[in-house]
Formats: C-alpha cells, structure tokens, sequence
C-alpha cells in the first residue's frame, strides 16, 4: 500500500525502533505495557551489552544510526525488504535511515520516524492519520533483528509493537532519480487490511 503525501488521509509509513546512542538497547524499555509490547512503550535507559553492539559509522551525524532492523514495506501494491538503521533522536521519537539492502554503497530510499504510544497519544487528531501501528506487522513476523540472540530480538520487538511509524519514500525503490514533492510517497508496514482493522479500532476507543 503507498499513499501519496497530502492527498490520501490514510497516510502511514512504517517500521520501528528501539535504542540510543551508540548500542542496541539504550533509551527504551516496554513500560507497564506488559509483555505484549501494547502501546504505551516508554523512554527509559537501558543498559548497552557490549556484545550486541553494531557496527558504528565515521563520527558525524550518522555515527549514532547503529541500531539495525529488517522488515518488509509495502509501497505502489509491491512489498519489499528494507533494511533500517535507527537513532533516538528525544524521548519517544526515533529516526532511522532505510535501505533495500545492507551492502557497502546501497542507496538510500527512505527516511522513518517510529514514536511511543504516549507520543502518538499527544498528536493532534489530523497527525493521526499519518501514522500507523507496528503490532500488525511484528505479530505477522515482518520485522526483524537478525544480529541479535534470540532472547535479545524477542525484547527489542516487544519494544517496537508498541511503536507506530511513519516512512517516507524518497524516489521508488528501484533507484529512481527524485521527481519533486510528485514523487514522494509514504510506505508502512502493514497492509490495506490491516491498516483498515487498526483505524476502526482506533475510532472505537
């Protein structure tokens, strides 16, 4: 599902998160949550295991994306694997930096935003719109943490189902030049039918 960026007010974009500065596991926990990682994810330190540590970027701006998860998109009827690359940015906001694939030199295609429940909770009702939950997906099995232990990943997921995302796509996912503001769409995780069951869900809280 794709939905091009102020003409369709299902607008969401999807995938995830959960870290800090420089390791895996720093800056969020579940919260009261439970262990089924419902909304409500909070920020709160985390100690970084250094055996969970990925590998960092140069010193700069990218040197703090260390915190690395796979998942599949959806964008234009086509899925697709994509490979992100997340920061904490403030309490409850993430950002993460999307690829197709994690090979030396792989293009940049997309840009993702993942936010706590409280987070969500505090938009205005129009922000809403652009964003969508990560359970569907996580419960699906559609996203992922290939670097860590078994153990390791069912946490971070825990974590990451109570996120809800917005993705941005630059220019396709072929390696298409950028055409403007025409040519950005927004990408999610889930699909129609679930985008559709977590709005009616929403409307009947």
């Amino acid at each position: 599902m794709s939905v091009r960026v102020a003409r369709n007010s299902l607008g969401a974009a999807a995938v995830l998160a959960v870290f800090a500065a420089g390791g895996v596991w720093a800056g969020w926990t579940t919260g009261k949550a439970g262990s089924n990682g419902s909304r409500g994810a909070a920020a709160g330190p985390m100690p970084v295991n250094a055996t969970t540590q990925q590998r960092p970027a140069a010193a700069g701006p990218l040197s703090q994306y260390t915190t690395y998860i796979v998942a599949t998109h959806f964008l234009h009827g086509q899925s697709y694997e994509t490979h992100h690359y997340f920061k904490h940015l403030r309490e409850g906001v993430l950002q993460g930096l999307v690829f197709r694939e994690n090979a030396d030199g792989a293009p940049l295609i997309e840009v993702e935003w993942a936010i706590s429940g409280d987070v969500f909770s505090r938009l205005p009702d129009w922000q809403k719109e652009f964003w969508h939950p990560l359970a569907p997906a996580v419960d699906a099995g559609r996203i992922r943490a290939p670097n860590l232990r078994p153990d390791q990943e069912r946490e971070l997921l825990g974590t990451v189902r109570g996120l809800y995302a917005q993705t941005i796509n630059l220019a396709g996912i072929d390696g298409e030049l950028p055409i403007g503001l025409e040519g950005i769409a927004l990408a999610t995780h889930i699909t129609r039918e679930e985008m559709l069951r977590a709005l009616a869900a929403a409307v009947g809280r």
